[in-house]
């Protein structure tokens, strides 16, 4: 009796056991075949989130980029002025035809000229020193003040001016000059100085 007592109390308590086990694997079972792929979601989540931000961040950089590449643009001149001041190769030959030209604009004719060397800057690494130093001859006036007319007026600027106003960056760092010993032969200058570049 006690057996019979307690398979009926088995078969009673069976089914809902079997429903538990049911609904518990039911749970468990999508849980434990899901998890993994939603887990693969979610990274594949953060990495597209990251892949935003990245693109974000890129984008503004080039649009600050090209901001300020129009705002080079609108100052293109100054830039230009810049680079003939500085430039990245200080060609010698070019050099020499600006001086040639100078002297021969201002009167003066330029009848040695040596370039001393390259050396570095000092002060700046980056930049380099192009030592020079030129023998001229003509008259007095041309070479320092310029060429003035009989009423005072200054008609052209002088060697040295045109040096100084130029775009090139010139350091003028010695100035000697010896007058003729004949009042109709023309006055020799000596002049070192110095231009740079990158």
């Amino acid at each position: 009796m006690l057996r019979e007592c307690l398979n009926k109390k088995n078969m009673e308590k069976r089914p809902y056991l079997i429903i538990i086990f049911l609904v518990f694997l039911a749970i468990a079972l999508p849980v434990l075949l899901f998890w993994p792929k939603y887990q693969n979601l979610r990274t594949l989540q953060l990495i597209v989130q990251q892949g935003e931000e990245n693109l974000k961040r890129e984008k503004e950089y080039f649009d600050e980029i090209t901001k300020i590449h129009k705002e080079l643009e609108n100052h293109k001149e100054v830039l230009v002025k810049t680079e003939s001041a500085l430039p990245n190769d200080p060609c010698l030959a070019s050099l020499f035809d600006y001086f040639q030209k100078t002297a021969a604009q201002t009167r003066l004719s330029l009848r040695e000229i040596d370039f001393a060397g390259v050396t570095v800057s000092d002060k700046n690494p980056e930049i380099k020193e192009i030592n020079i130093s030129m023998s001229l001859t003509g008259d007095y006036y041309p070479y320092f003040k310029g060429s003035f007319s009989e009423d005072g007026e200054r008609e052209e600027e002088g060697f040295l001016s045109v040096i100084e106003n130029s775009a090139r960056l010139f350091t003028v760092n010695e100035v000697s000059f010896a007058s003729p010993q004949d009042p109709r032969d023309k006055f020799s200058f000596k002049i070192n100085l110095k231009t740079y570049g990158y």
